[in-house]
């Protein structure tokens, strides 16, 4: 039997059926909730908590779930003014280390529309917590004015294309006219 359009079209199939796979059921976040764009692979949950960040409790939104053994996650914090955004990103990455008891390697990582600042910067995570396993993955801090943002995913053996999918489709929202 012959198929239409060969093997590659056979194949491209597959991959596409591979992709549209249980484990990663990709979907975009609302950007008015979050004032970015991102494709998470399974439906995130939403908390909100406060969490000690420059010597203030900030109320810090959070979106995550887990797919494909690893959980993938969005976290925002708004600041009350612009000199506060330095010093509560960078208590937040020192509070975030601190939780994961890492040593982070950093790696180069801009987000489209995203507010200039030096604080900025994405992290290869490679950790060993007190008698758990090993956990690897990857946490990215940016700000858009007065937002503060974390985009982090973490597992024993993350995949590796749904975790460039998932920064890589990190954007700042634009406003609609």
């Amino acid at each position: 039997m012959r198929v239409p359009g060969g093997p590659s079209c056979v194949a491209g199939f597959l991959l596409f059926v591979a992709a549209c796979s249980p484990a990663l059921d990709w979907r975009q976040l609302p950007s008015s909730e979050t004032g970015v764009t991102v494709l998470f692979p399974c439906r995130p949950e939403r908390l909100v908590r406060d969490v000690p960040l420059d010597h203030v409790a900030l109320p810090m939104r959070l979106w995550s779930c887990t797919a494909s053994g690893a959980t993938f996650s969005l976290a925002l914090v708004d600041v009350a003014t612009a000199a506060r955004v330095g010093p509560t990103l960078s208590s937040w990455r020192v509070h975030a280390s601190a939780n994961l008891g890492l040593a982070p390697v950093a790696l180069p990582y801009v987000v489209p529309g995203a507010t200039p600042n030096d604080g900025s910067e994405a992290f290869a995570i490679a950790t060993r917590p007190t008698g758990g396993p090993r956990i690897v993955g990857r946490t990215a801090f940016f700000v858009h004015g007065l937002r503060l943002y974390e985009a982090t995913v973490l597992g024993a053996a993350p995949d590796t294309e749904a975790m460039e999918a998932f920064f890589g489709s990190i954007r700042v929202a634009t406003p609609r006219p």
